[in-house]
């Protein structure tokens, strides 16, 4: 995304819906209080002609700032700004030369706005802007949507929350849940005590279940025994009434008594209430 920006030595001559205008710091055009007054709203940035002046550009060309000149400005005039916050604007026959006296002077590069009036609205690449078209009232330029030193830092977006796990996945944290639920405290129940005849205590979920694997176990024990009684009464009664008893017909006996004696065993539990 980019910008138009517009700059010349006539305020009046700007076009007024412009949101970008550039302006002189110092010289014999010096115009930035004036162009801050028409344009209140525009983002105004300012330029220096004079290597001396403080501004967010330092305007290299003929007649102004000197390329050695342009060391000077960074590393003293705008000593207390990064370079990468600070912009010369040079025409690109000249910016080899630029370049070269900040590397040679082991200067950062700075922010380079070029001038090629060539009419295509395209930023080469090494620079923020660029100033490609020129009018008898006003120059134009294309400018890149984030001009360090110009515009404010854009704000960070703010960092992604962590993905939900899908809802079939058992996380650590679930496992936890489920162990800490199970050592709570949730219910009352009656434990025998030789002293006292019983005694209401908490249960945890845990012994909850214990106690349903419990009474499940004695009421299978309870039918077990019932099936061995009426197996053993049948066994009597079948000796009583022939005399000598017939294995096979024992064993098909047996095999009767234990299909008719086994059930489905379904304790019904009462669940946990809270305490």
């Amino acid at each position: 995304m980019t910008r138009t920006m517009y700059d010349s030595v006539s305020v009046s001559s700007l076009p007024a819906d412009a949101t970008m205008v550039a302006g002189y710091a110092d010289g014999l055009y010096a115009n930035l209080t004036a162009m801050r007054a028409r344009f209140p709203h525009a983002t105004v940035v300012s330029i220096a002609v004079r290597y001396t002046t403080r501004a967010q550009v330092l305007d290299v060309e003929t007649g102004d700032a000197t390329p050695a000149q342009a060391v000077v400005w960074c590393r003293q005039t705008m000593a207390d700004t990064p370079n990468s916050q600070l912009t010369v604007y040079c025409n690109t026959s000249t910016w080899p030369a630029v370049r070269a006296a900040l590397a040679a002077a082991g200067e950062s590069p700075p922010q380079y706005w070029v001038a090629q009036y060539d009419g295509v609205a395209s930023i080469p690449g090494g620079a923020i802007a660029k100033q490609y078209r020129t009018t008898p009232g006003w120059d134009a330029s294309i400018v890149a949507d984030y001009w360090p030193g110009v515009d404010a830092a854009p704000t960070p977006a703010p960092p992604s929350p962590p993905p939900v796990p899908p809802e079939d996945i058992v996380t650590p944290e679930d496992i936890a849940a489920v162990a800490a639920a199970a050592a709570t405290a949730v219910w009352n129940h009656t434990e025998p005590d030789p002293l006292s005849g019983g005694t209401a205590r908490m249960g945890t979920v845990q012994a909850w279940r214990d106690q349903v694997a419990q009474n499940k176990t004695s009421e299978l024990e309870r039918q077990i025994a019932a099936s061995t009684a009426a197996i053993t009464a049948l066994v009597n009664q079948l000796g009583a009434q022939h005399g000598t008893v017939d294995t096979a017909a024992v064993v098909a006996a047996v095999q009767a008594a234990i299909a008719a004696a086994v059930v489905h065993v379904d304790v019904n539990v009462t669940g946990p209430t809270a305490a």
